[in-house]
Order: structure tokens, then C-alpha cells, then sequence
């Protein structure tokens, strides 16, 4: 079997009329289409051409036995990590120039320095066109000559506390929202709960309310765990068992 092959640059050997040849310009005389002898190639010598032009990661020849001069070879990971470098790089940084922020460090550093804090210099100078949040971030990073340090009220903040214990797994808390005990329409029921003391200590106490008896109880434990809350329904079990 023989296959016609020839590259893009070859039109066929048949003439064109010239009615139906393009032109870019209207008054461009049309051009003859050129005719050149088309070399007729097999199967497997296609076959090869286009395995040599789709070679990719799956060629079974080593890279230093390939013929092809400029090489590439496609990572995912790599190309996925540089994407994400990209991304995060071009939103970087402060959105505006040298000159612009420049200007306004000459308004807003001034201002600082006289005791006014953001929240008074943006309402006033409405031609900085940023938020109070940019305000502070700038400060924060030191982008401007003045610093957060320069506020009169900054350094009497503490430290945003973030809580590190955290439910993350959702699913305790199926069946057992407020909403679900309000379902059950109880009249009477015990209450429990946990009083933590000093952060320096890890003793708690448990506590425990009857609404029907109005009784309170309450139980000292060495530390806030499973284990200690056990011990405490055992020891009522057998204080209860004698009455």
C-alpha cells in the first residue's frame, strides 16, 4: 500500500483555476499555484515520520540516542508547582507603583506621626482611594516610612488568640445538636459540664445538674480526659449502689 506524503509547503500538482485563488489585496494580481513532483512514501516510512514527530515521554529510545535536536519532556508535578508559583508571585506584593505609593507615604506618614490613627486619616483624605485594612497591612509589612509600632493604641493589643482544638471531623455532632434535644421534649433531665481552671493547671472540675431534684454536683479532676470522667460515674455507681 502507498501513501501520498508531502509537507505543508507543497500544493498539488493539479492546477487551480485562477477565479478561486485569495488574494489579500483586490487589486493584487492572483498567483499561479506552484507545481512540484510529490514523492510517494509507504506505510511504515509515514508511520515512522510521525512517531519521530509525536515522540514524547512514552519513546522507548534512551535521550541520549535521540535524534531530535531540541527535546522536551513534559512533568506534571514540575509543571503543576510552577503554575502555582506563578500564581501565588503575581498576587504578591502592593498593587501600584514606586511614584503612587510614594505619594501617599508623604500624606499618610505625616498624619501618624501627629497621632491620628487610619481610621481618621482615610475618611479625611478620600483621594488615597485604599480601604483601612490596605492602610494597616501596609503598615504591618513596612511599606511605608511609618509602622505599626508608630500607632498609639497598636502595641496595647494583644495577639489574636486562635484555638488549636478545633473539631475538625463533623460527624460527632450528628444527633447531638440543641436542636435535637429539643426534639425529645423532656421534663426533666441532668446537665454536665466542664469548668477548666488556670492555664497553669490541668485540674478541672466536673459538675453535675438534676433539674427535677435541683441538686448540684460537682467533682475535682486531675485533668480533662475520658479516662478521669470515667472514674467519676464509677465512684457515683458505687456510692449509689448502697442507697
Amino acid at each position: 500500500m502507498h501513501i501520498t506524503f508531502a509537507s505543508t509547503d507543497i500544493i498539488a500538482k493539479k492546477s487551480m483555476p485562477v477565479a478561486r485563488s485569495f488574494s489579500a489585496v483586490s487589486n493584487v494580481p492572483p498567483v499561479q499555484p506552484a507545481t512540484r513532483h510529490v514523492r510517494t512514501l509507504s506505510k511504515n516510512d509515514v508511520t515512522d515520520s510521525i512517531k519521530h514527530l509525536m515522540c514524547g515521554n512514552g519513546c522507548p529510545k534512551a535521550i541520549n540516542h535521540c535524534t531530535i535536536a531540541h527535546k522536551y519532556r513534559y512533568d506534571a508535578i514540575f509543571a503543576d508547582r510552577k503554575y502555582k508559583e506563578c500564581l501565588s508571585q503575581s498576587r504578591a506584593g502592593i498593587n501600584m507603583t514606586r511614584h503612587e505609593l510614594h505619594q501617599e507615604d508623604m500624606v499618610i506618614t505625616p498624619l501618624i506621626f501627629q497621632g491620628q490613627s487610619p481610621y481618621q486619616i482615610m475618611p479625611n483624605h478620600p483621594e488615597l482611594d485604599i480601604s483601612v485594612r490596605t492602610l494597616y497591612s501596609y503598615l504591618d509589612k513596612g511599606s511605608l516610612s511609618a509602622r505599626n509600632i508608630d500607632l498609639k493604641r497598636q502595641v496595647k493589643f494583644n495577639p489574636r488568640k486562635v484555638h488549636k482544638t478545633q473539631i475538625k471531623d463533623r460527624s460527632v455532632f450528628i444527633r447531638r445538636m440543641f436542636s435535637d434535644f429539643q426534639a425529645l421534649e423532656l421534663d426533666h433531665f441532668a446537665e454536665m459540664d466542664t469548668v477548666h481552671s488556670s492555664q497553669d493547671s490541668k485540674r478541672v472540675i466536673l459538675t453535675f445538674f438534676l433539674t427535677r431534684e435541683k441538686l448540684f454536683l460537682a467533682f475535682i479532676m486531675n485533668r480533662c480526659t475520658k479516662g478521669a470522667v470515667k472514674l467519676v460515674f464509677n465512684k457515683l455507681e458505687r456510692q449509689l449502689w448502697h442507697i
